[in-house]
């Protein structure tokens, strides 16, 4: 049986990112938690999260919970001939924290034919400052390609 009579509180405590109710519902909101920030990733069709800086993409101190940066995912793939630049296509967000490498890893598909998952990683343990490598793959179905799932093993980051 375990203990919780020794259970601790949170240490900081914030909003996070929202988006208006007319924008994306669900926001499928999702996040993870690297050495310095909690990073916040959200659905935001046209654009429309409320918070200040804006963005879908949120980076809140772990030290006191204020938002350090934020970002709107699809400007990573400006140039792009895909969906992914298209800022109402992106849907199903995650993010992950890959330890090993000090890295993290966004991936979300489009909800357009021809459908595509787009990717993008930090290159750098800043992921406000440093550089991002972006890609759009194809996906190999003619449906809608819901819940894709994204990973680290101690070899990469892995996407199916």
């Amino acid at each position: 049986m375990r203990d919780v009579s020794a259970q601790t509180s949170a240490t900081v405590n914030f909003e996070g990112l929202h988006t208006t109710v007319d924008c994306t519902v669900p926001p499928d909101s999702d996040g993870t938690v690297g050495p310095t920030y909690y990073v916040a990733f959200v659905n935001n069709y046209n654009n429309c999260a409320t918070q200040t800086p804006a963005g879908n993409v949120g980076f809140f101190l772990k030290s006191n919970g204020t938002l350090a940066s934020a970002f709107y995912y699809p400007n990573l793939f400006s140039g792009f001939t895909t969906g992914c630049s298209d800022p109402t296509q992106h849907s199903d967000p995650q993010v992950v924290y890959d330890s090993g490498e000090d890295r993290y890893l966004f991936s979300t598909i489009t909800v357009k034919a021809p459908y595509q998952l787009c990717l993008a990683s930090t290159l750098s343990n800043d992921p406000i400052n440093g550089p991002y490598c972006a890609a759009s793959y194809p996906t190999q179905t003619a449906n809608l390609p819901d819940y894709d799932k994204a990973g680290v093993w101690i070899d990469g980051f892995y996407v199916s």
